[in-house]
């Protein structure tokens, strides 16, 4: 699969939460599980060198008291920005994602667009990322901020 993906400019994910219609099926997920998962998604997105385009969208379901496998899955985002490198990256689209400011930071370097909804900073604020923007952002050529 790595061969077919290697030419691959554009992707989209849309993911949530594994879902089971018992509860207790769900309470039971080890967190090596949403580690898994995580580390499957920098897998795919590493088997993509010359990415251009990206649209991540996190779909945040109601779920109260997540398991830590259910956490990990919903900071998918801290993984790639940790472990994918992205320096063709252009286009960006967020939507939905849980993160810090740091992590946020680091994908904001090469972008010519750049749409973010919905995100949410476990730590940090927006202040540093908004400057930034403003600041040393020169080929950004579009920008949407939306539902912060």
């Amino acid at each position: 699969m790595s061969e077919s993906l290697k030419s691959t400019k554009a992707m989209s994910l849309s993911l949530s939460h594994q879902q089971s219609k018992r509860q207790e099926d769900v309470q039971m997920l080890a967190p090596a599980i949403g580690r898994g998962n995580t580390q499957a998604i920098t897998c795919l997105l590493n088997m993509c060198p010359k990415l251009e385009s990206l649209h991540l969208h996190w779909y945040n379901l109601d779920i109260f008291n997540l398991t830590q496998a259910q956490k990990d899955e919903q900071h998918f985002f801290d993984r790639i920005a940790d472990f994918c490198p992205i320096g063709r990256l252009k286009y960006c689209t967020l939507q939905g994602i849980h993160t810090s400011e740091q992590k946020l930071h680091y994908f904001l370097r090469r972008l010519r667009s750049l749409t973010m909804e919905q995100i949410r900073l476990d730590s940090g604020t927006f202040r540093p990322i908004f400057e930034y923007l403003s600041l040393n952002m020169r080929k950004l050529q579009y920008l949407c901020l939306d539902d912060f």
